[in-house]
């Protein structure tokens, strides 16, 4: 069990930096002009939590 949890923490924290990643690409996309007209993808920040990230 304590395995499990060491290993989802640290994907946690990857996958937590991907999304930001991210965003900060689309911030950097929109403030060239482009734009994005996919709402799920629009930079406010939305995360999956732990939980919805481990039971995933």
């Amino acid at each position: 069990m304590i395995a499990l949890l060491e290993n989802c923490v640290s994907d946690y924290h990857i996958f937590i930096e991907n999304e930001m990643r991210k965003e900060q690409e689309i911030d950097v996309n929109n403030s060239n002009g482009e734009k994005d007209d996919n709402p799920s993808e629009s930079g406010v920040g939305m995360h999956k939590s732990f939980i919805e990230f481990v039971r995933q």
